[in-house]
């Protein structure tokens, strides 16, 4: 635990940051420190900090020294840009491996800067843009980045407003860029347009491994571009499709895909509306697929019938690790009947009935029969 003690009052970190568990200060809006010590005392790491109006975020510690800056929820979007523009040479000239700019709403206009230091920086894997309001010419300028920069491998654009032009920016990097592995598009209003440009890009990347497209548009339409892309990627191992809303119809594009896909190993298909039939288009899949080994199906409307498509799955599935079954309509007799197909099934190691309106007394009794030590959720 880190405390952040300003002269008169002693606050936990925890009250800045709903990442608790991140060894970071968080910088809130208009809030300038100025670290005055650090020491650790009764399990307490205390960072004694004085609040300042000055045009440092943090200053008083050796930024050389941090391989990771993180300057989150700033004040306003003119302070970022003039911190970036600031510490330009130290981003060139250091071993940042890092770099935080969620929550700033930087925009359009001043994506440019942050194109300009992936271009130039050498150090740099990981960078963060969450919400910070970039559209379609904001993905231009890091899609201009990405084509030469060579040493990114994980770029999170989660909650910005790219949509389709934006994605196709992005997805023309990705015919060139090889060092990328890990891209999170979640939250950018793409639709089929966008899908069809990440499958454009997919059939020739060969080192994306780990791909987000949550809550995005992309729909039964869409889903046709996705499946078509999983049938000839061949490094892709974890994709999430979580919210999209394809429902069962555009299921089956994915469905297809599966059959032939050899190397996904985690895939996300929760809150898609999939419902019975789409469960029985899924468990389809699973009885021939052998590479996947942890699949998300929570909250899609799935009930008593599609129990009876996911026990037989299991049945004869032997690759599967993880079934993630939360916040659908499984029941007592439901969750009873995919538990007796864990008396066949030798590999599946964790499952997750939770909120499936399955009452206590068969939790219990399904807990009993359940092989230690594997986790099972209720």
């Amino acid at each position: 635990m880190i405390r952040i003690r300003f002269r008169s009052h002693v606050v936990d970190i925890r009250e800045f940051s709903r990442f608790s568990d991140e060894p970071e200060i968080l910088v809130l809006p208009g809030r300038y420190l100025k670290v005055e010590s650090v020491y650790t005392t009764d399990g307490f790491t205390i960072v004694d900090c004085v609040e300042e109006k000055m045009q440092n975020m943090i200053y008083g510690v050796n930024f050389p020294e941090w391989d990771s800056v993180v300057l989150r929820f700033c004040r306003s979007r003119l302070e970022v840009i003039q911190e970036l523009r600031k510490n330009n040479k130290f981003l060139l000239a250091t071993d940042v491996t890092s770099l935080d700019l969620s929550w700033n709403n930087i925009g359009d206009e001043d994506t440019h800067i942050i194109g300009d230091v992936l271009q130039a920086n050498e150090t740099l894997t990981t960078l963060s843009l969450l919400n910070n309001k970039i559209g379609v010419e904001g993905s231009q300028f890091i899609s201009e980045a990405l084509e030469v920069n060579e040493t990114l491998t994980t770029l999170v654009l989660y909650m910005n407003n790219i949509g389709n032009e934006g994605a196709r920016f992005i997805c023309e990097a990705l015919k060139v860029n090889n060092t990328l592995t890990t891209l999170n598009l979640s939250y950018n209003n793409i639709g089929a347009e966008g899908s069809q440009a990440i499958y454009e890009a997919l059939k020739v990347n060969h080192t994306l491994t780990n791909l987000v497209l949550f809550n995005n548009k992309i729909g039964a339409e869409g889903s046709q571009f996705i499946g078509e892309a999983l049938k000839v990627n061949s490094t892709l191992t974890s994709l999430n499709l979580y919210g999209i809303k394809f429902g069962a119809g555009g299921l089956q594009f994915i469905v297809t895909a599966l059959r032939v896909n050899k190397t996904l190993k985690y895939l996300n298909l929760g809150g898609n509306n999939l419902g019975d039939e789409g469960s029985k288009y899924i468990c389809l899949a699973l009885k021939v697929n052998t590479t996947l080994t942890s699949l998300d199906l929570s909250t899609n409307n799935i009930g008593l019938e599609g129990s009876h498509f996911i026990g037989e799955a299991l049945e004869c599935n032997n690759s599967l690790l993880s079934l993630n079954l939360e916040g659908n309509n499984i029941g007592d007799q439901g969750s009873q009947i995919i538990c007796s197909a864990l008396s066949v099934n030798n590999t599946l190691s964790s499952l997750n009935l939770s909120k499936n309106n399955i009452q206590s007394a068969i939790r219990s009794k399904l807990g009993k029969v359940w092989r230690t030590p594997q986790v099972f959720y209720f």
